[in-house]
């Protein structure tokens, strides 16, 4: 009996955790962990003493505990976000209970005699949910960022090259009234046939028309950038843009791998 005692509260301990954790994360709310630990031990102690209650009363007691554990570990002020904690709670519990009674299922159905800890099944299913929420979120951000991608061409003498441009309404970068589109090296020296470091080593601007630098604000202080003209500037379903009307700019920095420039804003004005 004492084996089975310890076992209900680590049991108790790591689910009463796992989910006020979630909970937490799902609302994206900072975990306070004397807040939590309060909550944790309050909730286990009261379901390890649950056999001494009059059995009638336990699911009024079972709904009072988590309401409690749910007050005490809620760090949002309001009592619209207390009740939104204490819904965002039950969803959580009852898909945690969901998925722990579908694997005792698959495991002969018979909960007393699991070849693992409940806390376990409650642990291994917390990680599935933690890293599914994860990869939920990458793929909408993914999803997000291709709103602001277009597809550009750049033609500049006898060369033209197609690439995915990232559009940045903080980039406001300007030259006599001439909007700038940061492109990266790799794409600068594909359209130029020459190296950026040839140009930054021997500042040789002769090859490049209209090249000269820029001073711009950074959070660091002042920077330099190369900028030059190009003979046509194309943002595809969108706009065409003579040489007139755009200058380029060249970024020594990477970009992300889903685009090679970043877009001006007033480009597509």
């Amino acid at each position: 009996m004492q084996v089975y005692i310890e076992y209900a509260i680590l049991d108790n301990l790591i689910i009463n955790t796992i989910i006020l954790c979630l909970t937490s994360f799902c609302l994206r709310l900072k975990i306070c962990f004397w807040r939590l630990f309060l909550a944790v031990i309050i909730g286990t102690t009261i379901t390890i003493l649950m056999p001494l209650y009059i059995v009638k009363f336990e699911i009024i007691v079972k709904i009072a505990t988590g309401l409690i554990m749910c007050l005490i570990c809620c760090t949002a002020k309001g009592l619209s976000s207390n009740i939104t904690y204490i819904i965002v709670f039950l969803t959580t519990t009852f898909v945690i209970g969901g998925f722990c009674f579908f694997i005792i299922y698959l495991l002969g159905g018979d909960s007393e005699n699991l070849p693992v800890p409940l806390s376990i099944i409650t642990l291994l299913i917390a990680i599935y949910v933690y890293f599914l929420t994860k990869a939920i979120k990458v793929f909408y951000s993914k999803k997000k960022l291709h709103n602001y991608i277009y597809s550009v061409k750049i033609k500049y003498k006898n060369k033209c090259v197609r690439i995915n441009a990232f559009l940045d309404t903080g980039n406001r970068l300007i030259d006599n009234q001439k909007p700038i589109v940061i492109i990266n090296q790799k794409t600068f020296e594909k359209l130029c046939n020459i190296k950026l470091s040839y140009i930054l080593l021997y500042k040789d601007l002769s090859r490049i028309n209209n090249a000269h630098y820029i001073k711009y604000n950074t959070i660091s202080g002042q920077d330099k950038l190369l900028v030059f003209s190009v003979d046509e500037f194309i943002v595809e379903n969108k706009s065409t843009i003579g040489s007139e009307n755009i200058l380029i700019g060249v970024s020594i920095k990477p970009f992300g791998k889903e685009y090679d420039a970043i877009l001006n804003a007033e480009v597509l004005c």
